[in-house]
């Protein structure tokens, strides 16, 4: 899914807080990863429609648009976008039919090895090939950062 050729592993960060964003964006960025951001769930159906991702991490409670339906509307300009979603509510963490969108619900904080682990887990759930451009990409940003898949 990577855009004009590039051999990076696009990531699209949505969270109100801006701390957040540019917390992960920094640890995202040490592995090589491209990391754009949206403050919004405005800004990340905008951000959806003019870019290609290869995942999309999502903050739950945000103003105005909570993140399971920002992954709702990821899925559906592709229904094999792996879609995390990050939250300070630990009730959260059981799977929930209501976030069928949701690839995997991980709890704030975390390090960069835990995101690291989950961002592999849900290319192995939503069942990437090993030869798909996104998968030879992450694995080349995981093995960066001395984590392989």
């Amino acid at each position: 899914m990577s855009d004009k050729g590039e051999n990076v592993y696009r990531v699209l960060v949505v969270d109100d807080d801006h701390g957040v964003c540019n917390s992960i964006q920094t640890m995202l960025g040490l592995c090589r990863f491209r990391v754009e951001t949206a403050n919004s769930g405005k800004q990340a159906l905008e951000l959806l429609g003019q870019n290609q991702y290869d995942l999309v991490i999502t903050d739950y409670l945000m103003p105005l648009m909570r993140g399971d339906k920002v992954a709702e509307a990821a899925k559906q300009l592709s229904t094999e976008i792996p879609v995390i979603m990050i939250t300070g509510f630990a009730e959260m963490l059981k799977p929930d039919p209501m976030f069928s969108g949701v690839d995997l619900i991980m709890a704030k904080p975390f390090s960069l090895e835990d995101l690291l682990v989950g961002i592999a887990k849900v290319f192995k759930r939503v069942g990437s090939s090993p030869d798909d451009q996104s998968v030879k990409n992450l694995n080349k940003s995981l093995s960066s950062c001395g984590l392989e898949d």
